[in-house]
């Protein structure tokens, strides 16, 4: 589920169109290019802090933060059918809706993950993986 909601929360989606959004707004090429750098390199930084604080702080913890500022982030399968799929569809959805049901689309996915995260996430911090496996168990 974590990589379901990453994904149609439109992160890569945004990093990998992120010059053509930006052209959008009718800033210059130039500007484009720049100011897709530096989405990417913001993306970056907060992927490394979240490296360094889910242990620290909890996974549950970080995936409340990530549901508004995208810092959790894991792999698998369903992580990267997603991203192939909103890669491949996010040119046709561009020109298919407006900006505002596009990005409106990616917000209400997040608010969802929030609710998934709140209801459904059992917290990590300070549970050894034994203990972990004796709570989901009982679910």
């Amino acid at each position: 589920m974590v990589a379901f909601f990453n994904q149609l929360s439109g992160i890569n989606a945004i990093l990998g169109f992120a010059p053509r959004i930006f052209g959008m707004t009718g800033v210059s090429e130039s500007a484009e290019l720049f100011n897709a750098s530096l989405v990417t390199l913001v993306n970056l930084v907060f992927t490394l802090i979240g490296l360094r604080l889910i242990d620290k702080l909890g996974r549950r913890t970080l995936l409340y933060i990530g549901s508004f500022g995208y810092i959790a982030s894991l792999g698998c399968g369903t992580h990267w059918i997603f991203a192939a799929l909103l890669t491949l569809l996010f040119p046709i959805a561009v020109s298919a809706f407006s900006a505002t049901t596009l990005f409106g689309f990616f917000a209400v996915m997040m608010f969802l993950h929030l609710l998934w995260v709140h209801f459904l996430v059992p917290e990590t911090k300070g549970v050894s993986l034994e203990d972990m496996e004796e709570r989901l168990k009982g679910r």
